[in-house]
């Protein structure tokens, strides 16, 4: 079975949610399962929003949009008025953001 973003991650989140033990360090796995998670909706919501493209133009090809960003996605979304999709992806994204991008001292 060849690896898939959206199937394969939120798996993996799946699995992390379930894990932890003593010598697990929990910054890490919360890091590492928001990371994993936003990445399986995100590819879950660009794949959807590209077999809907190409239903509605059977000679689409994602490779030739230009600007294929997180950002550029969620807006998609906003603009086909699928406005609970795009503030989701847009929360998510920001939780990801600053969960791992934020130092925790201790």
């Amino acid at each position: 079975m060849s690896f898939s973003f959206a199937r394969d991650y939120l798996a993996l989140t799946r699995e992390f949610i379930g894990a932890g033990n003593e010598q697990t360090n929990p910054e890490a796995l919360a890091r590492t399962t928001i990371s994993r998670a936003y990445y399986a909706a995100f590819h879950s919501a660009q794949d959807r929003l590209f077999a809907l493209m190409r239903d509605l133009d059977p000679y689409f090809n994602p490779r030739h949009i230009q600007d294929q960003s997180h950002e550029r996605i969620w807006k998609c979304y906003a603009g086909a008025k699928l406005t609970t999709v795009a503030e989701l992806g847009r929360r998510l994204k920001d939780r990801r953001r600053r969960l791992t991008t934020t130092r925790v001292h201790r």
